[in-house]
């Protein structure tokens, strides 16, 4: 779903080595030295590939530099790292949760669904590598909460930008509270904020990312897509393209769900798949529809009153519709969404995750293969961001002429 990334500076403040305080800082070698041999000495740590020592390692430079000279940003920098490590203090070879006779029943039959999911993610081209091979238990329902922010009259996404992978829609914390103090913090400078709890995340390979019990308590198909998405991170990263990545893993997940039920042959797996889909994509339509209908609003330039109530009435038609569309619906999964707040921040992160999809669909189609296509996502990922944006356009237009000529 999300990607949490643990280097991070805070939204407004310019980039520069002196604002890290890399220029002015008196944390001494010995002092980095001494944060490393506390890494190593944590049990399971020490059985880290080279590169993810290395990450941890820089990230631990980082906070002492940043507590040396001051980083305002230091307590952010802290619990990145604190909670990482927890990940990896705490996981558990999944061989040995899966024989392990206190273990759930219900835990080991999803983590033995885990491993025949990785392995036809393998054999579909998915970099899985070490991912995967090891077991979490949380004790809360979600591993990060991230919080979004937009502005009251704008559908564009508030960034936070990080030190390796440029400027993101989101900022991911590990602990709730610390979430909703930066979202009150926002809200007070006027931004719109949403908190969302996160079930996984994607290290993009720094780290083997262990299995959580955040994942297992999914259906089967709502898990082999999660692990779909994340892997799909491994392929293609853009630093500072969060529509680009989210829209990428997701088309991913769907293209491979589709397959993975296939191959399996699930009756009725498979057809509530294809009616889960159908809802799916008519319910990010109807919100995508309705978002239009903001961004026309926002343009008119009308006094701050005038607009928000008609915001008001604009997100109120959006509640009308839903309800209208889900009457004929035997569930109703999107209920909990659409009667609580909505706001541009919340209407953003549907945006952010969907807008591409159908894109990216459309090159599938084209490509011919899954192979082919990461090949072309590659290839799309080299270009600038205009021309990449024109590709994913044309693309989208494409997508919408064979939709139309159904």
């Amino acid at each position: 779903m999300s990607v949490l990334r643990v280097i991070n500076e805070t939204a407004t403040t310019p980039r520069t080595v002196e604002n890290i305080g890399l220029s002015r800082a008196p944390a001494t070698t010995s002092t980095v030295h001494a944060r490393r041999a506390e890494i190593n000495a944590f049990p399971g740590v020490v059985q880290l590939s080279r590169r993810a020592r290395g990450a941890l390692h820089t990230l631990l430079a980082i906070v002492c530099v940043c507590t040396g000279a001051g980083c305002s940003s230091v307590a952010y920098y802290g619990q990145a790292v604190s909670g990482q490590m927890a990940l990896l203090v705490n996981r558990r070879d999944l061989a040995e949760v899966i024989a392990d006779d206190s273990t759930d029943p219900e835990v080991r039959a999803k983590l033995r669904h885990v491993e025949r999911v990785l392995g036809f993610a393998a054999a579909a081209g998915l970099p899985v590598g070490g991912s995967y091979g090891a077991y979490v238990d949380l004790e809360r329902p979600y591993v990060v909460w991230n919080v979004y922010a937009a502005p009251e009259f704008s559908l564009a996404p508030h960034t936070f930008c990080y030190l390796v992978v440029g400027c993101l829609a989101y900022k991911g914390f590990f602990a709730e509270e610390d979430a909703r103090a930066l979202a009150a913090t926002l809200e007070a400078e006027g931004f719109d904020t949403w908190v969302g709890g996160v079930a996984a995340y994607s290290t993009l390979g720094w780290f083997d990312d262990p299995i959580l019990s955040s994942f297992v308590v999914r259906s089967d198909g709502r898990l082999a897509a999660l692990l779909f998405h994340e892997l799909a991170h491994k392929v293609v990263f853009i630093k500072g393209d969060t529509a680009f990545n989210e829209g990428f893993a997701t088309a991913v997940e769907l293209i491979l769900l589709q397959r993975w039920l296939d191959a399996r042959g699930a009756g009725a797996e498979f057809d509530e798949h294809v009616a889960s889909s159908a809802r799916r994509q008519a319910f990010t339509a109807l919100v995508l529809e309705e978002r239009k209908r903001l961004e026309a609003l926002y343009a008119t330039g009308l006094a701050p009153a005038a607009m928000r109530e008609a915001k008001a009435d604009i997100i109120e038609a959006l509640r009308e519709r839903y309800r209208s569309l889900a009457a004929g619906w035997p569930v109703s999964p999107y209920s909990g969404w659409i009667e609580g707040p909505i706001n541009n921040a919340k209407l953003a992160n549907v945006a952010t995750y969907h807008a591409h999809v159908p894109a990216f669909r459309a090159l599938y189609t084209q490509a011919g293969s899954i192979g082919a296509f990461f090949d072309e996502v590659r290839a799309l990922s080299k270009l600038d961001s205009a021309p990449r944006a024109a590709k994913l356009q044309e693309l989208a237009d494409l997508a919408d002429a064979q939709e139309t000529s159904r």
